[in-house]
């Protein structure tokens, strides 16, 4: 059974999910001290657009503890020229779990905002690692082939790195 935390408090979604996962609700916003190298695989897909801003360090900051060494840490967020989504304000059927939660902050982010909010340089962080905000569909990778429905190459920024 995999362990994984879930930011999100929608019950249905838990509900379907146990199946394959133990989920562990937490606000990945406050940090955690508990599994400090416990996962080797940290997603979030996208959440850091509807995070304030001086929450994102703390967000990473976990990611980069909970990940062993090894292990792969890979995000999705909106990024230039996406529209807001997920509030009130907008269709928040496009993100029901952050309307659900009353979350109504939202901003788009770029590779900068990550390099910021880390007291570390990536390159201390990962072995390797790639910021990118369009996506090759004429020779992609297996992860992008499996979420193709899920990701739009124009308005989505993501990152992928392996921990030192």
């Amino acid at each position: 059974m995999l362990d994984a935390y879930e930011l999100n408090s929608d019950k249905k979604l838990l509900e379907t999910a146990r199946s394959t996962c133990n989920f562990i609700l937490q606000d990945l916003t406050k940090e955690i001290t508990d599994y400090d190298n416990g996962f080797d695989l940290i997603v979030s897909m996208e959440t850091f657009e509807h995070v304030k801003r001086e929450d994102v360090p703390t967000m990473l900051e976990n990611f980069k503890r909970m990940c062993k060494s090894g292990g792969l840490v890979f995000f999705t967020c909106a990024t230039t020229g996406r529209k807001e989504h997920g509030t009130s304000r907008s269709d928040s059927g496009s993100s029901p779990l952050t309307v659900n939660i009353g979350w109504e902050y939202y901003r788009n982010l770029d590779e900068d905002d990550f390099r910021e909010s880390f007291k570390e340089s990536f390159d201390e962080i990962f072995s390797e690692y790639e910021f990118h905000s369009t996506v090759d569909y004429d020779n992609p990778t297996e992860l992008i082939k499996s979420m193709r429905s899920y990701i739009n190459p124009c308005e989505d920024l993501y990152f992928w790195g392996i921990k030192k």
